[in-house]
């Protein structure tokens, strides 16, 4: 009888981890959601594409990986996503769901030394990394409007500054 037990718990663990898969998919689907149709209400046009980027938590490792030290980063099932149109000039519009207010940004004029405040910092920086690794392959970058929601906590150790990078790079 303890094959009939084990496969009984075998069975209990898998439809909960089924249920928690689809509870998760649901969210991330949810998010996703979210960001396309602010999107569509603030620039009344569907977007090009939507991306997408996890939060993270490491286990170990906070502030050791960039002296060589042991880390242990897992994604998590929270996300940050971003509806986008490719604009026909160089400005980076944005609006959030999690922030108040809208950001416009000329990218080619963005400069390490000279900070966007707030949110936009975030996405100016992206911006101005991506205008530097595209000029040196000749390429001339072109600007965005985008549209962002996340269930990532913010100020909660999760990384979503992080994943608002990641998705934006995307």
């Amino acid at each position: 009888h303890l094959h009939l037990v084990i496969a009984a718990v075998r069975n209990i663990i898998y439809s909960d981890m089924l249920a928690h898969m689809s509870a998760e998919s649901s969210s991330i689907n949810s998010v996703i959601n979210q960001a396309r149709q602010l999107f569509e209400d603030t620039y009344y046009q569907p977007p090009d594409g939507v991306v997408m980027a996890p939060g993270r938590v490491n286990l170990i490792g906070d502030h050791t990986d960039y002296v060589g030290g042991w880390v242990m980063p897992a994604a998590l099932p929270r996300v940050t996503a971003v509806a986008y149109k490719r604009a026909p000039d160089s400005t980076l519009d944005a609006v959030s769901a999690n922030a108040s207010g809208r950001i416009s940004i000329d990218i080619s004029t963005v400069t390490p030394d000279q900070p966007v405040q707030g949110w936009g910092g975030y996405l100016a920086g992206v911006a101005w990394a991506l205008t530097q690794e595209l000029a040196e392959a000749g390429v001339t970058p072109v600007g965005l409007t985008v549209a962002i929601a996340s269930d990532v906590p913010t100020a909660s150790g999760l990384s979503s500054s992080a994943s608002l990078e990641v998705a934006m790079a995307r």
